[in-house]
């Protein structure tokens, strides 16, 4: 599963793809559905990962499992609901307490019997149905057995279904009608009566129909292979004889217009028939931009496993609104709507599509042929996935459309290390956990950015240890032997042990069963005299723990085993550079310390050190102490590797002050790779530094590559000076002629940044610019989201009030209308009166968050958290039914949290507002309250009144002060 928000940082918008990796670089976070972490730089990770309380996962032992699910389904497209008239084969695994339980949520059933296949003799039985299970028991004397196969039959209706069917929004008269399942982890019970869960995997036939005799043009889709012959007009069946959980499930139906590939492009690749399907308001044009890398990747990647493509006879893509990333169904592709590009979004998009296509086609082999047992085994397909997304970078690089003849090892790196600093970024901010665990809260919670980019690092570093052969071999091994088949860590472990002749336990138990990764404070010390230099290293994952622990997390593993390469550049007098390898040990049974040792020739100094340049472990690594600006300077300007430059970048400016921020300012421009320069840059912008922004405004005005534009924007996209409005404006006035839509956003959020602190005129002349925005809309509607982040930026009444009527329905496209619920969220939660702030969250809990689209209803709650007014945490309590159980597991408790936490804050400042009254009545005369009564505040509360008296020369102006601070 690919989720925009998870993935990209360095990309820019996760589930199942990883769309987080999406949502990094093109800061698509206000358009992606999932606001969780999958995953998530775009998806907000939840702190908690679980609680103290919970207890391990477990695969359930079906006493009857589901082989067989044959369901008729009719569609009102209108009126949002479904018919369906359901067989059901379950094997009888055991006669234990005689009774099965099937999902199933909000449905109305008419009628539920059971029979047994053999004869079909009617089986008495009992059902009770809670409104998310129906328990069926049969009798005693059914003479039901081991062995035997039951058949339930079930008539039932759903309407309007909270998640696991995605149905047009029909906002205009003439918007294609249609529908689409989306389903993982487990919503398809909000449709389909089944057992949801990933060990069981029947087969399928699906009848697909609508009720809306009056649509034209309606075709069906869904896994497996259509039976023309078995059809009845208006009918559209489905055979799906492989082995498939109920998550992989995907069916389609409504107005959607399709463009098959033709033979041409399928060289190699057989009869498969690769079909690309959208609703009818995407043109022909689109669709073949969007999946034009399909055979290709197929070719590429059936080689690279070393197994033939598992379903040989059909691979369908379908872009459907609100998917909200991508989803690897068997056979069935589904994707977002985001990833239907016009000419400009693919400027910027067209990579990302491509690696998402990749992500969801490898699923295939990882996730759809070889199928998790249960969710602790989830990095099998995730991490497989994302990984396999880097690797076809390092075997393709970026298509011509970005970078024409791109170094193909240096846009692989880019991706590792993207995916490096999304994982530490999670580790760091919100939680640790193995990577293989039975202990979450909920099987969503798995599908984050310790599984995608952190899972998809550890099988980097295998391949690193095992060699390219060894791996691949291992791989080609375990994918053959498992095909058909449900898998777990140790299978695939010991097909790597088995082609290595290694033993892997201390890898596997120490990178994927165990908690967190090495973080490393490196030294460098000098012994002039004997001409010798030592790089110490010292693991200090543990102290960072123990300085700030996290509740509900697992213990840090506290030293790891590792060898961390380095490369030295030695040089001589003449100025002769000469590289050295040396190597970094660490040994848990020596300590966190290690050091090696480099011996200068005589007449010679050290150029600079790289901190393993070709990316061989999983390392968090800082300097201490700055090595000297020399050394610094040198990694900056002639460096081989961009993470090292990022880190000089760091230590720079940490160490060397004004100096520090000259150099790095002056080697911007140089750094060879597009993310290192946007990552420079977002450290240089970090400083507030009069130089540094100059540095990155002009870079922003030089820079030809569009990914690093977008990147260098991004780290803009934080400013809040007034006196760079001008340079902002001059910067989107030639985004405009660039005409790129990704650039433009990160423009205006920091146009709005900084016209927040502006005088009033140029509040003014900023505020009806990004209002100017709004009504163009544009597709997928970028050209709003680019005036509604501006005004979000700026924040208060105003622009609140400017956004509001662009969040009603019809006004913008769907996803300029998500993004603008969610910029008047965060201006109304900066609005300096509480009554406004009230009455912005009170019209958000009476509309938006009842509405039809789940994606529409999760912004909007999610937007009545940003407004922070904690009296609303109820109501976002009791919407919990409004969206699927593991968004509320993954999204509404985080929300939630952040009210009370909000509360707790008030509460606090209504303690120092009784000390600022008693200080306004004493007008000019202060009387300090009690000792006691100071040190009985928090240090935060004591800075604050601290602040006030200081600032106040009359009760008037304490009275004033205190009001802003107080807001």
């Amino acid at each position: 599963f690919f989720c925009p928000a998870l993935f990209y940082s360095s990309h820019a918008i996760m589930p199942c793809c990883d769309c987080g990796h999406v949502a990094r670089t093109l800061r698509l976070d206000d358009l992606s559905a999932s606001t969780s972490s999958g995953g998530g730089e775009g998806a907000k990770s939840d702190k908690h990962f679980r609680h103290l309380s919970t207890l391990p996962n477990y695969a359930e032992e079906n006493e009857c499992e589901v082989t067989h699910i044959d369901a008729a389904v009719v569609f009102d497209l209108n009126a949002r609901s479904m018919a369906i008239d359901v067989s059901i084969k379950l094997d009888v695994r055991a006669v234990r307490d005689r009774t099965f339980q099937l999902n199933g949520v909000a449905f109305e059933f008419s009628s539920v019997d059971l029979k047994a296949e053999k004869g079909g003799a009617p089986i008495s039985i009992e059902h009770r149905y809670d409104g998310k299970k129906l328990t069926v028991v049969y009798t005693a004397d059914s003479g039901v057995a081991a062995g035997d196969t039951l058949v339930l039959h079930a008539v039932y209706k759903v309407d309007d279904p909270v998640s696991g069917m995605v149905f047009s929004t029909n906002v205009k008269e003439d918007s294609p009608r249609f529908a689409c399942a989306d389903h993982e982890t487990d919503r398809a019970r909000y449709w389909l009566l089944c057992q949801d869960e990933p060990q069981v995997r029947p087969q399928y036939r699906f009848d697909l129909s609508v009720s809306n005799k009056e649509l034209e043009g309606v075709t069906g889709y869904a896994n497996g292979v259509r039976k023309v012959e078995q059809e009845q007009p208006g009918h559209f069946v489905y055979e799906c004889d492989f082995p498939t959980p109920s998550y992989l499930v995907c069916i389609g139906i409504g107005q959607y217009r399709q463009v098959t590939a033709p033979k041409e492009v399928l060289e190699g690749l057989g009869d498969i028939d690769i079909t690309y399907i959208a609703p009818r308001d995407v043109t022909d044009e689109r669709l073949k931009r969007s999946f034009a890398v399909t055979p290709m990747a197929m070719r590429w990647l059936s080689k690279k496993v070393g197994q033939p493509f598992p379903f040989p006879a059909k691979f369908h893509q379908i872009i459907v609104p609100f998917i909200g990333g991508a989803m690897e169904c068997v056979t069935f592709v589904t994707y977002d709507s985001l990833f239907d590009m016009d000419e400009v979004l693919a400027r910027d998009w067209q990579h990302l599509c491509d690696l998402v296509i990749v992500h969801e086609m490898s699923h295939s082999y990882f996730g759809d042929s070889l199928v998790m047992k249960y969710f602790e085994h989830a990095w099998l397909k995730e991490s497989w996935a994302t990984y396999m997304m880097s690797c076809f970078l390092e075997d393709n690089g970026l298509p011509d459309s970005v970078e024409v003849n791109s170094n193909k090892y240096e846009d692989f790196k880019a991706d590792l290390y993207d995916n490096a600093q999304r994982y530490f970024a999670e580790s760091r901010e919100a939680y640790v956990r193995p990577i293989v665990t039975r202990e979450y809260d909920h099987s969503w919670k798995m599908f984050d950015r310790h599984l995608y980019p952190g899972g998809g690092w550890r099988l980097h570093m295998l391949r690193r240890m095992l060699g390219d052969d060894t791996f691949w071999q291992g791989v080609k091994n375990y994918v053959g032997k498992f095909t058909k088949g449900l898998v777990e860590t140790i299978d695939f472990q010991r097909e790597l042990e088995a082609v290595s002749n290694r033993n892997l336990h201390r890898f596997f138990d120490q990178w994927l069963h165990r908690a967190g990764h090495p973080i490393v404070e490196m030294k460098l010390s000098y012994d002039i005299s004997k001409g010798k230099v030592e790089l110490r290293g010292e693991q200090v994952q543990k102290k960072k723990n123990e300085a700030e622990p996290k509740q509900y997390d697992h213990d840090w593993v506290e030293v790891f085993d590792i060898d961390v390469p380095v490369e030295v550049t030695v040089v001589k007098e003449g100025g002769e550079r000469r590289k050295e390898m040396h190597t970094l040990s660490f040994a848990s049974n020596k300590g966190a310390n290690a050091t090696c040792s480099i011996t200068l020739p005589p007449n010679s100094k050290l150029g600079h050190v790289e901190i393993d340049p070709d990316f061989f472990v999983l390392l968090d690594w800082a300097w201490k102490e700055s090595p000297g600006s020399d050394i610094l300077n040198s990694v900056l300007t002639t460096g081989r590797c961009f993470a090292n430059q990022v880190a000089a970048t760091k230590a720079m400016l940490e160490h060397h002050g004004v100096m520090g921020v000259k150099k790095v300012a002056a080697a911007l421009k140089g750094v060879g790779n597009y993310l290192g320069r946007g990552l420079v840059a977002k450290e240089l912008i970090s400083t507030s530094h009069p130089l540094a922004i100059s540095a990155v405004v002009d870079a922003a005005k030089a820079e030809q590559h569009n990914l690093a534009a977008v990147h260098i924007t991004s780290a803009l996209s934080s400013l809040s000076n007034p006196l760079r409005v001008a340079d902002i404006e001059h910067l989107i006035d030639n985004s405009a002629k660039r005409d790129n839509y990704l650039s433009r956003l990160n423009l205006f959020e920091a146009l709005g940044g900084c016209a927040k602190y502006a005088g009033k005129e140029v509040r003014a002349r900023v505020m009806a610019r990004c209002e100017a925005e709004l009504p163009r809309d544009g597709h997928h509607g970028m050209l709003a989201l680019a005036g509604a982040r501006g005004l979000a930026a700026m924040g208060g009444e105003a622009a609140a009030e400017a956004i509001k009527p662009f969040m009603e329905k019809g006004v913008l496209s769907d996803y300029g209308r998500r993004g603008a619920i969610s910029a008047f969220g965060r201006a109304a939660g900066q609005a300096t009166e509480r009554s406004y702030r009230q009455a912005a969250a009170a019209h958000l809990a009476a509309g938006p968050i009842f509405d039809d689209v789940e994606a529409i209803r999760r912004a909007a709650l999610g937007a009545l958290a940003s407004v922070g007014e904690s009296s609303f945490a109820t109501v976002i309590e009791n919407a919990k039914g409004t969206i699927a159980e593991q968004h509320y597991a993954r999204e509404l408790l985080v929300h939630i949290r952040k009210l009370r936490k909000a509360s707790a804050g008030e509460d606090q400042a209504e303690r120092i507002g009784k000390m600022i009254e008693s200080v306004e009545k004493k007008s000019l005369s202060f009387s300090y309250p009690p000792l006691l009564t100071i040190h009985s505040l928090s240090r935060r509360e004591r800075r604050c009144f601290s602040l006030l008296v200081a600032l106040s020369t009359s009760a008037s102006m304490l009275s004033k002060a205190s009001e802003s601070c107080m807001s």
